[in-house]
């Protein structure tokens, strides 16, 4: 009888597990600086929030929350200049298990042109993964657009990996 108590005090005094997935490394061939994506779930792998985690030169210096209410309206994960070079967005029509990204890009910062991809966020019973095109993504290379003289004027491509 004294093994239940002490069990039943352990199990009801321990907090919630949380737990962290990463969903996405980005990098670019315009600088050293990777960024990550990571996913903060419960223990029944609910999403709790989002983080932006930068690295610079390999070693790990900034972390940002952001939540589900700054994704529909545009999470802003680059920015140059005072344009946003890159954004993410989620589709106001997601549910339980699957939502829709929007990745928004600029492509030609001289013009204020900006394109976009999609990728799909869904849930494997306790885990998440980003999709594209039904194939799991943990990676994103981001390749630069330049011009002669001008230089670096936006994003070329978004290469999921």
């Amino acid at each position: 009888m004294r093994y239940l108590i002490i069990l039943l005090i352990v199990l009801l005094t321990t907090p919630a597990y949380t737990g962290e997935i990463t969903l996405l490394t980005c990098t670019s061939d315009l600088n050293i600086d990777a960024y990550k994506i990571v996913l903060e779930v419960d223990n029944e792998g609910n999403i709790l929030r989002f983080y932006q985690d930068t690295y610079r030169k390999g070693r790990h210096c900034k972390r940002k929350a952001f939540t589900l209410d700054e994704l529909r309206e545009s999470y802003t994960l680059y920015e140059a200049k005072g344009k946003g070079v890159l954004r993410l967005s989620l589709d106001n029509t997601t549910n339980g298990d699957h939502a829709r990204f929007k990745l928004t890009y600029l492509y030609n910062g001289l013009t204020g042109s900006y394109r976009y991809n999609e990728i799909a966020l869904v849930r494997h019973s306790r885990t998440w993964a980003l999709e594209d095109n039904g194939n799991r993504v943990t990676q994103l290379q981001i390749s630069s657009r330049r011009q002669p003289i001008v230089g670096t004027i936006g994003v070329k491509t978004l290469a999921f990996l």
